[in-house]
């Protein structure tokens, strides 16, 4: 059984969260490309890489790496 595609955003969101330190609302999304995503079988979490990849985000392990004020700067 498919899940509902506010379930499925809602798992985009966590996953952006997690590997980007984003969520939707900042990045804007989407929604027919993530729709589409869901319907092809992409999981929240392969939507949140690829997206993050082609909008060129850096992850939240690459800031762990970086030393600069921004990064290093609670949030």
């Amino acid at each position: 059984m498919e899940q509902p595609f506010s379930d499925y955003q809602n798992a985009v969101d966590e996953a952006m969260i997690d590997y980007f330190g984003l969520d939707l609302y900042f990045i804007e999304a989407d929604a027919e490309i993530m729709a589409g995503a869901q319907q092809d079988g992409w999981t929240p979490e392969q939507f949140a890489a690829w997206h993050g990849k082609n909008e060129g985000f850096t992850t939240v392990e690459d800031n762990r790496r970086c030393d600069c004020a921004v990064c290093t700067t609670p949030h």
